[in-house]
């Protein structure tokens, strides 16, 4: 099964995905990042902040971006 490697754009600030994890459906890692950056704002909005910059790269094994989700297009912003 290929590995896959979501890291974390933040604020300027470079999380490399140490571990990566298995996915067996390409076709999952737009979905995967997206629980990812909504999971990760949503703990940012419980500390009263958001940050919409960062983003989170999805590399393969041999560390080529396949996906690129910046924060801003995992949400839908109302009454703005």
């Amino acid at each position: 099964m290929p590995r896959y490697f979501f890291n974390l754009y933040e604020c300027g600030t470079l999380l490399h995905d140490e571990e990566g994890r298995e996915v067996d459906d390409p076709g999952q890692l737009h979905a995967l990042a997206m629980k990812e950056a909504r999971q990760l704002m949503s703990d940012e909005v419980a500390r009263g902040e958001l940050c919409l910059s960062c983003r989170i790269e999805v590399l393969d094994a041999d560390q080529r971006p396949v996906l690129i989700l910046p924060f801003k297009e995992a949400l839908k912003i109302t009454g703005a």
